[in-house]
């Protein structure tokens, strides 16, 4: 397993835990609370009291997100928890193989036939 420090892999729980209603699946405001958790209790008044602080965290997660070891950390967390290709291209299949939702069962296919180069994605152009 990759090597993160304390911060870091308090971040990444306070992002895939779903008992953090606060911070759960939103990387800015768990970077918030991991990283100045000492000074703020409450993110969403101290945001809404500092929008820019808002904005500066974000640029950190951005940076954050592409070190190598705190993905592969996520990817590992994520993939306990059951999200992971396997598990998607299941719960894809149940959604082509129903009969009881047109529409969904539609997007299902378009989408598999997008992933697998069937048809192309309209560009607009």
């Amino acid at each position: 397993m990759p090597k993160i420090n304390q911060r870091q892999q308090a971040r990444l729980h306070y992002y895939t835990n779903p008992e953090n209603k606060d911070t759960y699946d939103n990387a800015t405001k768990s970077y918030l609370k991991a990283y100045m958790q000492d000074r703020y209790t409450d993110i969403d008044t101290v945001l809404s009291e500092n929008p820019k602080l808002y904005e500066q965290a974000n640029r950190e997660v951005y940076k954050l997100k592409r070190t190598e070891n705190i993905q592969a950390r996520l990817d590992y967390i994520l993939d306990l928890q059951g999200y992971n290709d396997y598990r998607v291209d299941r719960e894809h299949l149940k959604l082509i193989n129903q009969d009881s939702d047109k529409s969904t069962k539609l997007n299902a296919i378009k989408h598999y036939d997008k992933k697998k180069g069937r048809i192309k994605e309209n560009t607009g152009s």
